[in-house]
């Protein structure tokens, strides 16, 4: 199954989101930009890729070790930005704050407890929420991009506090992926 390790939102966030992405959408129409889905919105902490159902007991339970001693901690979500920069945009994304070294102890541990089941990230954890990729480089984005309205570049959406972990299941269907609980994980260390 293809797997990934996430913290997911609460509704009203990504009724939040949602509205900004309409916004987003109107903005960057004249782009080739696949949007994604706020319903399956999520912070992905590990990306499995395929893994063999038979070892999932395994891996959660490593998972649930590795971040069992973690305390639950606040985030929010704001600031608009696209990766790799601004002058070649590939993905759009809103940035996460707030109890950031948290979030990347929290991710070192998840990276650790499933590294017998997938290499170790190559790339820097780096906190976002993929909004839209592009599909198309066209002239004119970074340009649109820059001629955003301030306070959307700068808005916060808001604050929650995480207190799990998500073993999740991506299934690939003609009309996109549909994301499925295998495993909540609980953040069980005492809180600050």
């Amino acid at each position: 199954m293809r797997a990934f390790v996430a913290v997911q939102l609460p509704e009203w966030l990504k009724a939040n989101v949602a509205r900004v992405q309409a916004s987003l959408k109107w903005h960057l129409r004249a782009h080739h930009l696949r949007w994604a889905s706020t319903r399956q919105l999520h912070l992905t902490l590990k990306f499995l890729g395929e893994v063999d159902e038979e070892a999932v007991p395994e891996m959660t339970a490593n998972l649930e070790m590795a971040v069992a001693a973690v305390s639950p901690f606040t985030l929010s979500v704001g600031g608009f930005g696209c990766f790799p920069d601004g002058e070649r945009p590939r993905v759009c994304w809103l940035g996460v704050e707030g109890a950031v070294a948290e979030l990347t102890v929290l991710q070192q541990r998840v990276e650790e407890a499933l590294l017998p089941w997938s290499p170790q990230e190559a790339r820097p954890f780096v906190p976002h929420l993929t909004l839209a990729r592009v599909t198309r480089p066209v002239r004119g984005l970074r340009r649109d991009v820059a001629a955003l309205p301030e306070a959307m570049i700068h808005e916060t959406l808001g604050s929650w506090e995480v207190k799990a972990v998500d073993f999740m299941r991506s299934v690939l269907l003609p009309q996109g992926a549909r994301h499925e609980l295998v495993k909540k994980v609980g953040l069980e260390g005492e809180a600050k």
